[in-house]
């Protein structure tokens, strides 16, 4: 993975949209967090060639009633003026990471997803709402690069915490 850059820190008003947002079905929150992921991303110079949204559990997103990272992921799309592509998919019987502790978090994302698609060697910006262990993005963006993309970047809503993802770069805004 390349580096990743985050608007918020998870924590707050911004936690509490995105809780809120997933528990209750508040599929309008989605746009208006993923502009601001998009200014971020503007503000900070980073740029790709195509957006990813890191796919969402079919189950969850039957729940939900909403993707909310395709939602992220086209409304960065459309500011930054690249496609969306939905180059990943989850793979089978992977493990709910939602109640883990954030120490197995890493662990269990391993593998998690699979390529959709082949792709040239790209610039992919990787876009999910909240990093915490970094092992979602990890996984996602090892996947990624297995698909052809040259480089990664990853892209959330939120960070929360420290977490360990080796030789990464931090660009973070504060709210």
């Amino acid at each position: 993975m390349g580096r990743s850059i985050a608007a918020f820190v998870y924590e707050g008003p911004v936690a509490d949209a995105v809780v809120g947002a997933k528990a209750g079905g508040g599929w309008a929150a989605w746009p208006p967090l993923g502009e601001a992921l998009a200014a971020t991303l503007v503000a900070a110079g980073v740029t790709g060639d195509l957006v990813v949204p890191v796919p969402t559990d079919p189950r969850r997103r039957r729940l939900r009633g909403v993707d909310h990272t395709d939602v992220l992921a086209g409304a960065v799309a459309t500011v930054l003026a690249v496609p969306t592509v939905p180059a990943l998919h989850v793979r089978a019987g992977r493990t709910d990471q939602a109640e883990q502790p954030v120490a197995v978090r890493r662990d269990v994302a391993l593998d998690a997803f699979r390529p959709a698609r082949r792709l040239p060697p790209v610039r992919a910006l990787l876009v999910d709402d909240v990093l915490t262990s970094g092992g979602t993005s990890w996984s996602a963006a090892a996947a990624l690069r297995r698909a052809g993309a040259r480089e990664v970047t990853v892209a959330v809503v939120a960070r929360a915490g420290r977490h360990p993802l080796g030789p990464t770069r931090h660009l973070t805004a504060r709210p």
